[in-house]
């Protein structure tokens, strides 16, 4: 191994010139500095998603597949960045187990994700962009029996009520009270109640101007918006549920929801690892059509790796 062993360097040294040495010495620390770098991981939730990723990297290297507890983590380089790409599973569970599993097992420096989403913003269509500036879960809280009798109406539990009176302009989408999770950080000293995750604002800066000169089509065949510093909301069912969509847009301001990318947000945030995830529109939450997502998937899949890779080819991510 060259790196770190230096028997083998000081012989070289010993048989060349003061040129020669300094030769080696820049070719060792380019090495070195090579290896201990973090990979930038990129991730999908499911073979439709991870497909166009590898399909819209151009230039890619894949070297090796590692595969731990059933999850393949493909590893080599894209725009001359050490990358890990893989599949999360679908929902917050798998998400959040193979992207702890990812940071436990490789030195990351950043995780990007690529997929696709239900839309709750009437201006963002089939194929549009959201990249959110931060990420909620929209299912954490309590459901409560119905009581005429009951000041709220609903027969809350009396230990709760004072996390739902902590909530400047409180509302519930029927019986279902939301409030933020306790969460822990490897920063903090005790737990902490956080309703948000911020995605790295660097990274959001980059893709700002990466959006600027992007040329995607929507599912329209019109030029695809691209929203970037928007609010991401992620729950376990699948939702096209237009009622609490429309519940989810007003108290939330949500632009989008899915199914990952707030548990990989909290795993993100936990570890300290920036993260930024694109999630392009396969279908409008509650619309009349309920076969849209399988319709129109493709062209949010290729919208959401086509981004990603334009932001790692524009090199602006140090």
């Amino acid at each position: 191994m060259l790196c770190g062993v230096e028997g083998d360097l000081i012989v070289m040294n010993s048989k060349f010139g003061k040129a020669t040495r300094l030769l080696v010495l820049l070719f060792t620390v380019f090495l070195c500095g090579n290896a201990m770098a973090g990979f930038t991981a990129i991730a999908a939730a499911y073979d439709g998603e991870f497909n166009n990723v590898m399909e819209a990297l151009e230039g890619k290297e894949i070297t090796r597949v590692d595969t731990y507890n059933g999850v393949s983590f493909s590893i080599g380089t894209a725009h001359g960045y050490p990358v890990i790409v893989f599949e999360t599973g679908i929902g917050l569970i798998n998400a959040a187990m193979t992207v702890q599993l990812l940071l436990d097992k490789y030195p990351v420096d950043r995780v990007l994700f690529s997929g696709v989403s239900g839309s709750l913003d009437p201006d963002l269509h089939i194929g549009d962009v959201s990249v959110p500036a931060k990420w909620h879960y929209y299912e954490t809280g309590a459901r409560f029996t119905q009581d005429a009798k009951a000041p709220q109406g609903y027969k809350i539990a009396p230990f709760i009520q004072p996390e739902i009176d902590a909530i400047p302009g409180f509302k519930h989408y029927n019986n279902f009270f939301p409030y933020p999770a306790v969460v822990r950080n490897a920063g903090e000293p005790t737990p902490t109640s956080k309703g948000w995750f911020e995605a790295d604002a660097s990274l959001l800066g980059y893709t700002r101007q990466v959006a600027q000169q992007a040329q995607l089509i929507n599912g329209s065949g019109k030029p695809a918006k691209i929203a970037v510093g928007t609010i991401g909301t992620s729950g376990m069912a699948f939702n096209d549920d237009g009622d609490l969509a429309h519940f989810i847009r007003a108290y939330w301001g949500s632009s989008s929801v899915d199914m990952e990318s707030t548990a990989l947000a909290q795993v993100c945030w936990s570890n300290s690892i920036p993260f930024l995830v694109i999630r392009s529109m396969s279908d409008q939450v509650g619309n009349d059509n309920p076969n849209e997502f399988a319709e129109f998937r493709g062209v949010a899949e290729k919208n959401a790796a086509s981004l990603l890779n334009l932001l790692l080819k524009s090199k602006l991510i140090k």
